[in-house]
């Protein structure tokens, strides 16, 4: 094999590799979410943990009106009143 033989075949290589790098790297990129997701712009929307939970997960509107309903339900000394009085 010649030297010009030579040097297209590694050209060759190198252009193999860099595309299947491209590949590899786009791939990784689709994982990611896209800078204006609807989840985080306009309206941010967020999953409502189950009810009781007691983690350091985002409270929706929804959890925090479920907990307050089950407390007056449970307690029937606390009004619907003095909860919306805050």
């Amino acid at each position: 094999m010649d030297l010009s033989s030579r040097l297209i075949a590694l050209a060759r290589a190198i252009a193999l590799d860099m595309i299947a790098g491209d590949i590899e790297l786009a791939a990784a990129l689709n994982l990611k979410a896209p800078l204006a997701s609807p989840a985080f712009s306009g309206s941010p929307t967020a999953p409502t943990p189950a009810a009781g939970n007691s983690s350091t997960q985002l409270a929706t509107t929804a959890f925090v009106q479920t907990a307050l309903r089950m407390a007056v339900q449970t307690n029937k000394e606390i009004t619907a009143a003095r909860i919306t009085g805050w």
